[in-house]
C-alpha cells in the first residue's frame, strides 16, 4: 500500500470520526463544570430560585452568569443549608450578595450595589 492510499484512508478515518465526535458532543446538553464557581453557580440553576426584592428591576439571569464565588466569606457546610457571597460587576458597576442554597432551593438575598 503506498502513501497516498495510507494516507487518504487515514484522512477518511480521521474526519468520519470527528464528525462522530461532534455529532455526539451537540446532542448531549452536557456542562462541564470543572472550576469550584462554575459548580456553585451550576448548582443553583439546577434548583428553585427566589429572590429578594432588592433585585427588582435587574437582569438576574445576567447578574447569576457573571457572578464570581467569594469563598473565603462564604459559609459552607455548618448547617443544611450553605451561605455563599457573590460578587460580580455590571456596567462598571460592583454588585455584590448573599445566596442560601439548600437541598431543592436557592435563595438570594442582601443586594449591596456599590458604583467603582
Amino acid at each position: 500500500m503506498n502513501f497516498n492510499k495510507r494516507l487518504r484512508l487515514y484522512m477518511f478515518g480521521f474526519i468520519f470520526g470527528c464528525l462522530f465526535v461532534l455529532f455526539i458532543y451537540n446532542r448531549k446538553e452536557s456542562k462541564f463544570n470543572y472550576l469550584p464557581n462554575d459548580r456553585v453557580i451550576g448548582d443553583f440553576k439546577k434548583k428553585n430560585i427566589y429572590f429578594d426584592t432588592s433585585f427588582y428591576g435587574l437582569d438576574t439571569t445576567k447578574l447569576l452568569n457573571n457572578s464570581k464565588v467569594i469563598f473565603s466569606k462564604s459559609i459552607i457546610n455548618k448547617n443544611d443549608c450553605n451561605n455563599y457571597f457573590l460578587e460580580t460587576e455590571i456596567n462598571k458597576v460592583q454588585h455584590s450578595f448573599i445566596a442560601i442554597s439548600c437541598t431543592k432551593l436557592v435563595r438570594f438575598k442582601n443586594l449591596t450595589i456599590s458604583p467603582d
